[in-house]
């Protein structure tokens, strides 16, 4: 329990103090285990197994590397009440020896000037 503590604790700090869209997963042996949203995230995240639409499923199920950079994926894949063209990205990270990932999901501000109105 304390390594998953002191990897994911910095993660959900920056989530709870920032206004952007974001929120941090922790998935393990290919199932969602927990998270934590920004307030101004508007999805609830799914519990439960991975679905196949994230780069983390490919992980667990495919052994394939992570993307170095966020990717693009169907909000559908990871968030529940949203329509099948919306995207959202992800950018997730590896723990191998304990068998799980840590995802970043956030959702860019349409335009720039919302970010200053947090």
């Amino acid at each position: 329990m304390g390594r998953k503590l002191f990897l994911t604790a910095p993660a959900v700090k920056v989530v709870q103090l920032t206004c952007e869209k974001m929120a941090v997963v922790l998935s393990e042996s290919g199932e969602i285990k927990w998270f934590r949203r920004s307030e101004s995230f508007p999805y609830w995240i799914n519990k439960g197994p991975l679905l196949e639409w994230t780069y983390a499923y490919d992980f667990f199920t495919a052994g394939k590397s992570l993307p170095e950079t966020p990717q693009k994926v169907q909000a559908l894949a990871w968030c529940q009440g949203v329509s099948g063209e919306e995207l959202i990205f992800e950018e997730s990270m590896a723990f191998p020896n304990l068998n799980m990932v840590m995802t970043l999901l956030y959702i860019p501000y349409e335009e720039e000037f919302d970010s200053f109105y947090c």
